[in-house]
Protein backbone atom coordinates (compact mmCIF):
# COMPACT_ATOMS: atom_id res chain seq x y z
CA UNK A 1 0.00 0.00 0.00
CA UNK A 2 2.75 2.59 0.72
CA UNK A 3 4.24 1.70 -3.01
CA UNK A 4 0.93 2.41 -4.57
CA UNK A 5 0.55 5.46 -2.60
CA UNK A 6 4.50 7.18 -3.41
CA UNK A 7 4.43 5.91 -7.20
CA UNK A 8 1.51 8.99 -8.05
CA UNK A 9 3.63 11.72 -6.19
CA UNK A 10 6.61 10.47 -8.02
CA UNK A 11 5.10 11.02 -11.49
CA UNK A 12 3.94 14.02 -10.28
CA UNK A 13 7.35 15.61 -9.57
CA UNK A 14 8.68 14.57 -12.48
CA UNK A 15 6.09 16.33 -14.49
CA UNK A 16 6.59 19.13 -12.49
CA UNK A 17 10.87 19.13 -12.92
CA UNK A 18 9.78 18.52 -16.80
CA UNK A 19 7.38 21.41 -17.06
CA UNK A 20 9.58 23.32 -15.39
CA UNK A 21 12.82 22.76 -17.50
CA UNK A 22 10.47 23.51 -21.02
CA UNK A 23 10.14 26.74 -19.42
CA UNK A 24 13.46 27.64 -18.60
CA UNK A 25 14.28 26.69 -22.41
CA UNK A 26 11.50 28.60 -23.63
CA UNK A 27 12.72 31.52 -21.53
CA UNK A 28 16.28 31.06 -22.91
CA UNK A 29 15.00 30.79 -26.35
CA UNK A 30 13.74 34.08 -26.29
CA UNK A 31 16.99 35.64 -25.29
CA UNK A 32 18.81 34.50 -28.19
CA UNK A 33 17.44 36.06 -31.00
CA UNK A 34 18.66 39.31 -29.67
CA UNK A 35 21.64 38.30 -28.73
CA UNK A 36 22.18 37.20 -32.44
CA UNK A 37 21.78 40.34 -33.92
CA UNK A 38 24.60 41.93 -32.12
CA UNK A 39 27.48 41.38 -34.22
CA UNK A 40 30.86 42.76 -33.96
CA UNK A 41 31.81 45.47 -36.47
CA UNK A 42 35.53 45.63 -37.26
CA UNK A 43 37.27 49.49 -38.43
CA UNK A 44 40.37 50.27 -40.01
CA UNK A 45 42.57 53.49 -40.45
CA UNK A 46 42.59 54.75 -44.09
CA UNK A 47 45.83 56.54 -45.66
CA UNK A 48 45.71 59.70 -47.63
CA UNK A 49 44.57 59.38 -51.24
CA UNK A 50 47.34 58.92 -53.27
CA UNK A 51 46.38 61.72 -55.45
CA UNK A 52 47.01 64.03 -52.77
CA UNK A 53 49.77 66.67 -53.05
CA UNK A 54 53.44 66.04 -51.82
CA UNK A 55 54.45 69.02 -49.22
CA UNK A 56 56.85 71.45 -51.25
CA UNK A 57 60.24 70.95 -51.70
CA UNK A 58 59.71 67.04 -51.78
CA UNK A 59 60.34 66.73 -55.37
CA UNK A 60 63.34 68.78 -55.19
CA UNK A 61 66.91 66.53 -55.93
CA UNK A 62 67.07 63.01 -55.29
CA UNK A 63 64.01 61.30 -53.80
CA UNK A 64 64.28 61.53 -50.30
CA UNK A 65 64.98 58.36 -47.95
CA UNK A 66 63.12 57.87 -44.51
CA UNK A 67 63.05 55.23 -41.75
CA UNK A 68 59.89 55.22 -39.62
CA UNK A 69 61.45 53.07 -36.65
CA UNK A 70 58.60 53.26 -34.24
CA UNK A 71 54.76 53.79 -33.67
CA UNK A 72 53.58 53.86 -29.89
CA UNK A 73 50.49 54.29 -28.09
CA UNK A 74 49.55 54.12 -24.76
CA UNK A 75 47.99 50.96 -22.74
CA UNK A 76 44.80 52.20 -22.63
CA UNK A 77 44.51 52.24 -26.36
CA UNK A 78 46.03 48.59 -26.91
CA UNK A 79 43.16 46.49 -27.25
CA UNK A 80 40.96 45.30 -29.81
CA UNK A 81 37.87 47.86 -29.10
CA UNK A 82 37.37 51.29 -29.97
CA UNK A 83 37.65 53.54 -26.99
CA UNK A 84 35.81 56.85 -26.17
CA UNK A 85 36.59 59.33 -23.54
CA UNK A 86 33.34 60.63 -21.86
CA UNK A 87 34.68 62.86 -19.26
CA UNK A 88 38.41 64.15 -17.91
CA UNK A 89 38.88 60.63 -16.27
CA UNK A 90 36.48 58.25 -17.43
CA UNK A 91 36.53 55.72 -21.01
CA UNK A 92 34.24 53.27 -22.85
CA UNK A 93 35.26 50.28 -24.66
CA UNK A 94 32.77 49.81 -27.06
CA UNK A 95 31.61 45.82 -27.22
CA UNK A 96 30.91 45.04 -30.58
CA UNK A 97 33.44 47.95 -32.13
CA UNK A 98 36.42 46.72 -32.70
CA UNK A 99 40.09 47.74 -34.74
CA UNK A 100 40.30 45.14 -37.50
CA UNK A 101 43.68 44.31 -36.12
CA UNK A 102 46.59 45.93 -34.15
CA UNK A 103 45.97 49.68 -33.62
CA UNK A 104 49.66 50.36 -33.10
CA UNK A 105 50.28 49.03 -36.44
CA UNK A 106 47.39 50.12 -38.32
CA UNK A 107 48.76 53.61 -37.21
CA UNK A 108 52.30 52.25 -37.83
CA UNK A 109 51.15 51.45 -41.72
CA UNK A 110 49.03 54.21 -42.17
CA UNK A 111 51.67 56.81 -41.34
CA UNK A 112 54.50 55.01 -44.13
CA UNK A 113 51.33 55.10 -46.39
CA UNK A 114 51.32 58.46 -46.19
CA UNK A 115 54.66 59.85 -45.69
CA UNK A 116 55.16 58.08 -49.37
CA UNK A 117 52.57 60.20 -50.40
CA UNK A 118 53.93 63.24 -48.89
CA UNK A 119 57.26 62.91 -49.73
CA UNK A 120 56.48 61.45 -52.95
CA UNK A 121 59.30 58.68 -52.82
CA UNK A 122 58.76 54.70 -52.38
CA UNK A 123 62.08 54.85 -50.14
CA UNK A 124 59.85 54.69 -46.95
CA UNK A 125 61.45 51.86 -44.53
CA UNK A 126 59.91 50.43 -41.66
CA UNK A 127 61.76 49.86 -38.56
CA UNK A 128 64.73 48.81 -40.73
CA UNK A 129 67.47 46.88 -39.34
CA UNK A 130 70.17 47.66 -41.55
CA UNK A 131 69.32 51.67 -42.96
CA UNK A 132 70.75 52.33 -46.26
CA UNK A 133 73.28 55.06 -46.43
CA UNK A 134 71.17 57.97 -47.47
CA UNK A 135 68.36 58.04 -44.94
CA UNK A 136 67.50 61.37 -44.61
CA UNK A 137 66.15 61.32 -41.25
CA UNK A 138 64.35 58.98 -38.79
CA UNK A 139 61.26 58.99 -37.33
CA UNK A 140 59.52 58.10 -33.86
CA UNK A 141 55.98 58.61 -32.83
CA UNK A 142 54.68 58.22 -29.49
CA UNK A 143 50.94 58.78 -29.22
CA UNK A 144 49.40 60.25 -26.20
CA UNK A 145 45.55 60.67 -26.59
CA UNK A 146 43.78 59.38 -29.58
CA UNK A 147 40.07 59.13 -29.14
CA UNK A 148 36.50 60.79 -29.27
CA UNK A 149 36.35 62.65 -26.29
CA UNK A 150 33.22 64.32 -24.97
CA UNK A 151 32.97 67.11 -26.70
CA UNK A 152 32.40 64.98 -29.94
CA UNK A 153 35.25 65.95 -31.66
CA UNK A 154 38.22 63.41 -31.75
CA UNK A 155 41.81 64.33 -30.50
CA UNK A 156 45.34 63.22 -31.61
CA UNK A 157 47.97 63.99 -29.31
CA UNK A 158 51.57 63.05 -30.49
CA UNK A 159 55.15 63.45 -29.66
CA UNK A 160 57.47 63.02 -32.77
CA UNK A 161 61.03 63.09 -32.93
CA UNK A 162 62.87 62.88 -36.12
CA UNK A 163 66.54 61.74 -35.86
CA UNK A 164 69.89 61.55 -38.43
CA UNK A 165 70.73 59.13 -40.71
CA UNK A 166 72.86 57.18 -39.04
CA UNK A 167 72.64 55.65 -35.02
CA UNK A 168 72.92 59.30 -33.55
CA UNK A 169 70.20 59.87 -30.98
CA UNK A 170 70.30 63.46 -30.90
CA UNK A 171 67.48 64.62 -32.52
CA UNK A 172 66.78 67.05 -35.77
CA UNK A 173 63.17 67.58 -34.45
CA UNK A 174 61.19 66.84 -31.44
CA UNK A 175 58.03 68.49 -31.47
CA UNK A 176 54.29 67.32 -29.26
CA UNK A 177 51.29 68.04 -32.08
CA UNK A 178 47.47 68.35 -30.63
CA UNK A 179 45.39 68.02 -33.80
CA UNK A 180 41.89 67.89 -33.30
CA UNK A 181 38.96 67.43 -35.40
CA UNK A 182 35.58 69.62 -35.68
CA UNK A 183 32.56 68.35 -33.62
CA UNK A 184 31.45 65.06 -35.62
CA UNK A 185 27.10 65.67 -36.52
CA UNK A 186 27.00 61.76 -35.12
CA UNK A 187 28.57 59.65 -33.05
CA UNK A 188 28.44 56.57 -34.92
CA UNK A 189 31.94 54.61 -35.33
CA UNK A 190 32.75 55.24 -39.12
CA UNK A 191 32.65 58.71 -38.33
CA UNK A 192 35.03 58.50 -35.36
CA UNK A 193 37.31 56.12 -37.76
CA UNK A 194 36.93 58.47 -40.65
CA UNK A 195 38.19 61.81 -38.33
CA UNK A 196 40.73 59.65 -36.63
CA UNK A 197 41.87 58.64 -40.27
CA UNK A 198 41.96 62.47 -41.13
CA UNK A 199 43.70 63.63 -38.05
CA UNK A 200 46.52 61.11 -38.63
CA UNK A 201 47.19 62.33 -42.08
CA UNK A 202 47.40 66.01 -40.58
CA UNK A 203 50.28 64.78 -38.38
CA UNK A 204 52.04 62.83 -41.02
CA UNK A 205 52.22 66.05 -43.04
CA UNK A 206 53.90 67.75 -40.03
CA UNK A 207 56.43 65.10 -39.67
CA UNK A 208 56.64 65.09 -43.63
CA UNK A 209 57.32 68.69 -43.52
CA UNK A 210 60.13 68.63 -41.19
CA UNK A 211 61.61 65.69 -43.01
CA UNK A 212 61.79 67.81 -46.09
CA UNK A 213 63.45 71.11 -43.69
CA UNK A 214 65.56 68.18 -42.25
CA UNK A 215 69.45 68.49 -43.49
CA UNK A 216 70.39 66.68 -46.83
CA UNK A 217 73.72 65.66 -45.50
CA UNK A 218 73.13 63.15 -42.77
CA UNK A 219 74.92 59.86 -43.09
Amino acid sequence: MTTLWKLPRYRAARMKLTLLSLMAAVAVSGCLPTMETQETRFYVLDALPQDTQPVAGARDGSPIVVDLTSVAIPQYLQRPQLVTRVSANRLVLSEFDNWGGSLEKNILRCMASNLSILLDTSDIHVAARRLPTDVRARIEVEVIRYERGPDNRVTLEAQWRLLGGDRDRTPIASKVSTLQSEPLSGQDVASTVAAMSTLLGQLSQLVAEAVVAAPNDQS
